[in-house]
């Protein structure tokens, strides 16, 4: 998804094409990626946020994987993506400690470098920031806010289905 390596400071966005898993390790290595973030089809859509861990000798599947349910694009929202380019700056995950989604939030805020702010109140400097809501009447969330004259919802807002906390741990060679 395009929308979310426009959002996420110091990313990078490769089409994978074809290329295995082994060779996706070893890109990302050369360029000293950390973490590699995988968008896995299902029928034409998004399906999947798969992470791996990036080693030595190639990828290890890290939790969660977070299960697609639906995703609204940023130009579904009618903003431009180059009013919300966040290159060079910090985005925050907006998640108090009673959350029930604070493990998913904590889990995201390691593999994506994002700080974990308790409250509104808190995010300071912060000009964008990640929500993941969830509610009785609504599948959980993850939605991306802007910062300016108030607040504003400029996504990607992704669904969630379920996420996997067992993934496996399984290494790519």
């Amino acid at each position: 998804m395009r929308n979310l390596q426009a959002i996420i400071p110091g990313s990078r966005r490769l089409n994978r094409g074809k290329m295995s898993i082994l060779s996706l390790g070893e890109v990302a290595s050369s360029i000293g990626a950390r973490y590699v973030l995988v968008c896995a089809r299902r029928s034409g859509n998004p399906g999947s946020l798969e992470f791996y861990e990036v080693l030595d000798r190639g990828l290890r599947m890290t939790p969660p994987t977070i299960r697609i349910g639906s995703a609204r694009l940023q130009r579904e929202y009618g903003i431009s993506r180059r009013r919300i380019r966040v290159r060079g700056e910090q985005v925050g995950i907006l998640s108090s400690p009673e959350s029930s989604n604070q493990r998913l939030a904590e889990a995201l805020s390691k593999i994506l470098g994002f700080p974990v702010i308790p409250s509104l109140e808190k995010l300071d400097n912060i000009k964008v920031y990640m929500r993941i809501l969830s509610g009785d009447n609504f599948a959980p969330r993850i939605t991306f806010f802007l910062r300016g004259n108030g607040v504003e919802e400029v996504g990607p807002s992704i669904s969630i289905s379920g996420v996997d906390w067992d993934v496996g741990q399984q290494q790519a060679r």
